[in-house]
């Protein structure tokens, strides 16, 4: 589901108007879920919202724990994209602890994703699986085919980083698949990014440039903007291993511009290795230096 403006405005005038706490903390997690990819920062805003109301007024002896949770697993999702893992990671841990005891719910299928991709960025990429596959298990527990699809979708991409290729193709079609059975052109945007990462560590570049390029288009089409700058880091991977240093400049050019206000400091970051890898890629050695000093003083 993708709101307008007018439409988010005229939520949150309607969720000032219901009498329930609990009905208004789930309004604002309905519309944090729904914002996390177009605009990260008003859907952190609604789970702190969520948040306060879950453990004040009438929580305040005794906090709303799946209203808690929720909020901390979505905020962590957007921490995770960002790049801000040891926030991830600690809003996840503190998740799923609130979880602990309550029904199985969505936001402990949220909050196992969050860990595995922190964990997938670290390179420990055991820890990755074992969350990747219990996210899995209990999204298809719940019958929540969207949450089966992002965790098909990270189990892939930790394939591929344990070398095991075939998997990790089959994983991010299954995930697809997925995702065209729901109509989730969000999702399938991430999925194309993340296949052409895939695609591109077993060096299949003329089918990782195809996912990647497509992804783009996409998010271009979405209005997706901090992914736009994400997937444009995996075009110019692709586009050096195959020596099209230009093309890559220009993507990585673009991101580093785009990137430069302090929202983005992770972000502008990877970029900047991004940039680095270009350089090392064309010998240019001396230059390259410049970039990974940059990106060392901004994580």
């Amino acid at each position: 589901m993708i709101y307008s403006l007018e439409e988010i405005q005229a939520l949150e005038t309607e969720i000032e108007t219901l009498s329930s706490p609990l009905a208004q903390i789930d309004a604002y997690l309905h519309l944090a879920w729904h914002l996390r990819y177009r605009n990260k920062d008003r859907a952190m805003l609604f789970c702190q919202q969520a948040n306060k109301l879950s453990q004040t007024g009438e929580y305040a002896s005794q906090p709303y724990r799946l209203g808690l949770a929720t909020g901390l697993a979505i905020s962590a999702y957007i921490n995770t994209f960002r790049f801000k893992l040891d926030d991830a990671l600690d809003q996840s841990t503190q998740a799923l602890n609130l979880l602990e005891g309550l029904p199985a719910a969505p936001a402990a299928v949220d909050a196992r994703l969050s860990i595995c991709w922190s964990y997938l960025y670290l390179g420990e990429f055991s820890i990755a699986f074992d969350h990747a596959l219990l996210a899995l298990k209990l999204a298809r527990e719940l019958g929540c085919k969207e949450r089966e699809a992002h965790a098909q979708d990270a189990l892939g991409s930790v394939y591929s980083k344990s070398a095991e290729y075939q998997n990790a193709i089959e994983s991010h079609h299954e995930a697809l698949r997925i995702v065209h059975d729901i109509n989730d052109i969000t999702f399938e945007a991430m999925v194309l990014n993340n296949m052409a990462c895939s695609l591109l560590d077993m060096g299949n570049l003329p089918e990782a440039l195809s996912a990647s390029l497509k992804s783009i288009e996409l998010t271009q089409h979405l209005g997706l903007y901090e992914e736009e700058l994400i997937f444009y880091t995996t075009v110019a991977d692709i586009l050096i291993k195959m020596q099209e240093f230009e093309r890559a400049k220009y993507y990585l050019e673009e991101a580093l511009e785009k990137t430069s206000g302090a929202e983005f400091t992770k972000t502008h970051a990877y970029i900047l290795v991004s940039m680095a890898g270009l350089k090392l890629a064309q010998k240019d050695f001396q230059a390259a230096e410049p970039y990974l000093l940059q990106a060392l003083e901004r994580v």
